[in-house]
Protein backbone atom coordinates (compact mmCIF):
# COMPACT_ATOMS: atom_id res chain seq x y z
CA UNK A 1 0.00 0.00 0.00
CA UNK A 2 1.41 3.51 -0.66
CA UNK A 3 2.39 5.72 1.45
CA UNK A 4 -0.01 8.76 1.84
CA UNK A 5 1.70 12.13 1.53
CA UNK A 6 1.06 13.15 5.10
CA UNK A 7 2.88 9.80 6.21
CA UNK A 8 5.94 10.82 4.02
CA UNK A 9 5.71 14.14 5.86
CA UNK A 10 5.51 12.08 9.42
CA UNK A 11 2.57 12.51 10.18
CA UNK A 12 -0.04 9.81 11.29
CA UNK A 13 -3.26 11.32 9.69
CA UNK A 14 -4.96 8.33 11.11
CA UNK A 15 -4.00 8.47 14.41
CA UNK A 16 -3.15 4.37 14.21
CA UNK A 17 -0.38 4.35 16.67
CA UNK A 18 -1.94 6.53 18.83
CA UNK A 19 -4.78 4.19 19.26
CA UNK A 20 -2.93 0.72 19.28
CA UNK A 21 -0.88 2.17 22.22
CA UNK A 22 -3.25 3.34 24.31
CA UNK A 23 -5.83 0.75 23.56
CA UNK A 24 -7.80 -0.52 27.00
CA UNK A 25 -5.51 1.71 29.17
CA UNK A 26 -7.96 4.75 28.72
CA UNK A 27 -11.11 5.23 30.96
CA UNK A 28 -13.61 5.84 28.76
CA UNK A 29 -17.61 4.58 29.46
CA UNK A 30 -18.40 5.91 26.18
CA UNK A 31 -16.94 4.64 23.78
CA UNK A 32 -18.93 6.09 20.43
CA UNK A 33 -18.67 9.65 21.84
CA UNK A 34 -16.96 12.57 20.55
CA UNK A 35 -14.71 12.43 23.35
CA UNK A 36 -13.16 10.30 25.71
CA UNK A 37 -15.58 10.60 28.79
CA UNK A 38 -16.03 8.84 32.27
CA UNK A 39 -19.01 8.91 35.07
CA UNK A 40 -17.89 10.86 37.81
CA UNK A 41 -17.62 8.99 40.58
CA UNK A 42 -17.70 11.36 43.29
CA UNK A 43 -21.12 13.10 41.48
CA UNK A 44 -22.99 9.98 40.68
CA UNK A 45 -25.56 11.03 37.93
CA UNK A 46 -22.36 13.00 36.10
CA UNK A 47 -20.33 12.45 33.20
CA UNK A 48 -16.51 13.94 33.00
CA UNK A 49 -14.32 14.74 30.43
CA UNK A 50 -10.40 16.48 29.91
CA UNK A 51 -9.90 16.93 26.39
CA UNK A 52 -6.39 18.31 25.12
CA UNK A 53 -5.69 19.78 21.58
CA UNK A 54 -3.72 22.69 19.92
CA UNK A 55 -2.87 24.82 17.16
CA UNK A 56 -1.20 22.21 14.88
CA UNK A 57 1.28 23.55 12.77
CA UNK A 58 -0.39 27.14 12.32
CA UNK A 59 2.17 28.94 14.86
CA UNK A 60 4.70 28.34 11.85
CA UNK A 61 2.26 30.11 9.87
CA UNK A 62 1.69 33.04 12.06
CA UNK A 63 5.87 33.78 12.50
CA UNK A 64 5.98 33.54 8.93
CA UNK A 65 3.19 36.31 9.01
CA UNK A 66 4.26 38.76 11.87
CA UNK A 67 8.07 38.49 9.21
CA UNK A 68 6.10 39.44 6.28
CA UNK A 69 4.06 42.24 8.34
CA UNK A 70 5.59 43.10 11.36
CA UNK A 71 1.82 42.71 12.92
CA UNK A 72 2.46 41.56 16.66
CA UNK A 73 -1.46 40.74 16.41
CA UNK A 74 -0.20 37.88 13.95
CA UNK A 75 -0.19 35.14 17.18
CA UNK A 76 -3.15 36.20 18.95
CA UNK A 77 -5.44 33.37 16.80
CA UNK A 78 -3.23 30.71 18.60
CA UNK A 79 -5.32 31.71 21.53
CA UNK A 80 -8.83 31.16 19.11
CA UNK A 81 -7.58 27.72 18.20
CA UNK A 82 -6.35 26.29 21.18
CA UNK A 83 -9.55 27.10 22.62
CA UNK A 84 -11.96 26.12 19.97
CA UNK A 85 -9.98 22.74 19.43
CA UNK A 86 -10.56 21.30 22.69
CA UNK A 87 -14.17 23.50 23.75
CA UNK A 88 -15.42 22.56 20.38
CA UNK A 89 -14.92 18.58 20.52
CA UNK A 90 -16.08 18.91 24.18
CA UNK A 91 -19.09 20.56 22.94
CA UNK A 92 -20.07 17.91 20.47
CA UNK A 93 -20.60 15.46 23.29
CA UNK A 94 -23.04 17.87 25.46
CA UNK A 95 -20.19 19.41 27.72
CA UNK A 96 -21.35 22.56 27.50
CA UNK A 97 -21.09 24.29 31.42
CA UNK A 98 -18.74 23.89 33.92
CA UNK A 99 -15.67 24.60 31.68
CA UNK A 100 -11.80 24.74 33.08
CA UNK A 101 -9.51 25.75 30.64
CA UNK A 102 -5.36 26.07 30.66
CA UNK A 103 -2.92 26.38 28.16
CA UNK A 104 1.00 24.95 27.39
CA UNK A 105 3.38 27.16 25.52
CA UNK A 106 6.29 25.86 24.33
CA UNK A 107 8.34 28.67 22.26
CA UNK A 108 11.83 28.88 20.39
CA UNK A 109 12.56 32.15 21.40
CA UNK A 110 15.58 32.01 18.94
CA UNK A 111 12.77 31.54 15.92
CA UNK A 112 13.73 34.63 14.49
CA UNK A 113 17.36 35.92 14.30
CA UNK A 114 17.31 39.22 16.14
CA UNK A 115 14.34 39.09 17.70
CA UNK A 116 15.00 38.37 21.14
CA UNK A 117 11.78 39.68 22.18
CA UNK A 118 9.50 37.02 20.28
CA UNK A 119 8.96 34.90 23.05
CA UNK A 120 7.19 38.79 24.99
CA UNK A 121 5.68 39.19 21.49
CA UNK A 122 3.55 35.92 21.55
CA UNK A 123 2.88 36.00 25.27
CA UNK A 124 1.20 39.09 25.35
CA UNK A 125 -0.35 38.88 22.28
CA UNK A 126 -1.84 35.58 23.77
CA UNK A 127 -2.55 36.48 26.85
CA UNK A 128 -5.15 39.20 25.69
CA UNK A 129 -6.80 37.36 23.01
CA UNK A 130 -7.77 34.05 25.12
CA UNK A 131 -8.93 36.71 27.91
CA UNK A 132 -11.17 38.25 25.15
CA UNK A 133 -11.98 34.56 24.28
CA UNK A 134 -13.41 33.41 27.84
CA UNK A 135 -14.59 36.57 28.13
CA UNK A 136 -17.09 36.42 25.11
CA UNK A 137 -17.99 32.38 26.90
CA UNK A 138 -18.96 33.83 29.49
CA UNK A 139 -20.95 36.59 28.24
CA UNK A 140 -22.88 33.66 26.32
CA UNK A 141 -23.26 31.83 29.39
CA UNK A 142 -20.39 28.91 29.70
CA UNK A 143 -19.50 28.79 33.41
CA UNK A 144 -15.76 28.93 32.52
CA UNK A 145 -12.35 29.49 34.27
CA UNK A 146 -8.98 30.12 33.65
CA UNK A 147 -6.43 28.57 35.45
CA UNK A 148 -3.65 29.41 33.62
CA UNK A 149 -0.59 26.73 32.52
CA UNK A 150 2.86 25.95 31.61
CA UNK A 151 5.33 28.04 29.44
CA UNK A 152 8.49 26.43 28.65
CA UNK A 153 11.79 27.40 26.63
CA UNK A 154 12.09 24.88 23.75
CA UNK A 155 14.49 26.20 21.29
CA UNK A 156 15.96 22.90 20.57
CA UNK A 157 12.72 20.64 20.75
CA UNK A 158 10.58 23.14 18.22
CA UNK A 159 11.06 25.84 15.65
CA UNK A 160 8.74 28.38 15.89
CA UNK A 161 6.48 28.03 19.16
CA UNK A 162 3.95 25.18 20.12
CA UNK A 163 0.22 25.65 21.46
CA UNK A 164 -1.89 23.85 23.09
CA UNK A 165 -5.17 23.68 25.36
CA UNK A 166 -6.68 21.74 28.01
CA UNK A 167 -9.82 21.95 29.15
CA UNK A 168 -11.82 19.84 31.60
CA UNK A 169 -15.82 19.64 32.04
CA UNK A 170 -18.31 18.13 33.32
CA UNK A 171 -21.91 17.54 32.56
CA UNK A 172 -25.08 15.48 33.73
CA UNK A 173 -25.66 11.88 32.06
CA UNK A 174 -28.91 13.34 30.99
CA UNK A 175 -27.67 16.00 28.58
CA UNK A 176 -24.63 13.82 28.15
CA UNK A 177 -24.22 12.80 23.99
CA UNK A 178 -22.93 9.26 24.33
CA UNK A 179 -22.86 9.10 20.02
CA UNK A 180 -24.56 5.85 20.03
CA UNK A 181 -27.07 6.43 16.69
CA UNK A 182 -30.70 4.47 15.81
CA UNK A 183 -32.55 3.47 13.30
CA UNK A 184 -35.11 6.63 12.77
CA UNK A 185 -32.57 8.98 14.58
CA UNK A 186 -32.41 12.78 12.80
CA UNK A 187 -28.95 14.66 11.32
CA UNK A 188 -29.25 18.24 11.59
CA UNK A 189 -27.29 20.20 9.46
CA UNK A 190 -26.72 24.52 9.89
CA UNK A 191 -25.50 26.83 7.44
CA UNK A 192 -22.09 28.23 9.09
CA UNK A 193 -22.24 31.02 6.41
CA UNK A 194 -23.00 35.02 7.42
CA UNK A 195 -22.24 36.14 10.07
CA UNK A 196 -23.28 35.50 14.01
CA UNK A 197 -23.42 37.92 17.05
CA UNK A 198 -19.79 37.41 18.03
CA UNK A 199 -18.44 37.62 14.72
CA UNK A 200 -16.45 40.99 14.00
CA UNK A 201 -17.14 40.05 10.25
CA UNK A 202 -19.52 37.84 8.11
CA UNK A 203 -17.57 34.33 7.03
CA UNK A 204 -19.06 35.06 3.33
CA UNK A 205 -17.31 35.83 0.74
Amino acid sequence: MTESLYGQMGVDAHKGTVESAFEGKIDNNFPHAFVNATRDKKAPGYVKTLKVDGDGSRPTQHVLHFMETGDETSFEPSADDSHAMVATDAGAAGFIDEYTFADVLDVNKLAIPGRKDLKEMILYAYSKRISEVIALHREYGFDEEFLGGETADLPSQTSSYICNGVLQARVHESCFIDGVTMPGDKIWGFSSGGKSRWEKKSTLV
